[in-house]
């Protein structure tokens, strides 16, 4: 028998490639449910070490940064045919920096997220 939900913590990771800017950038991360259900995923935190959960970031210019992304998946949420097929949604993960980014094409992607539910299947 599985269990009622399962937590994950994934690392996301964004860059500064704007060089239009000044030496640093500030960017949020907003993750939209995409496919999944609602809930599934929190904001992310850019640094895990303060209390709350910091959604933005300074992110130099030619730079990366991490956040941490929490997600909660409830059995009640998911259905499959099998432990060994896993059901499948993608999150969308949006950066926003600052106003006037000429190609805001690259700001954004989808995280697909495989859930096992050992409640589920035989």
């Amino acid at each position: 028998a599985g269990t009622a939900t399962k937590e994950k913590v994934v690392a996301i990771r964004v860059a500064n490639g704007n060089m239009r800017f000044a030496a640093a950038s500030e960017i949020r991360v907003l993750v939209e449910p995409g496919t999944c259900p609602p809930g599934l995923a929190g904001d992310p935190d850019f640094e895990p070490a303060v209390p709350g959960r910091q959604a933005m970031a300074l992110v130099p210019t030619g730079a990366r940064r991490r956040a941490l992304l929490r997600l909660v998946a409830s059995s009640a949420d998911f259905e499959t045919l099998s432990r060994d097929s896993p059901a499948r949604c993608a999150l969308l993960l949006r950066a926003l920096g600052p106003e006037g980014d000429v190609d805001p094409t690259n700001n954004a992607t989808f995280l697909t997220v495989d859930v096992s539910d050992g409640n589920d299947g035989g």
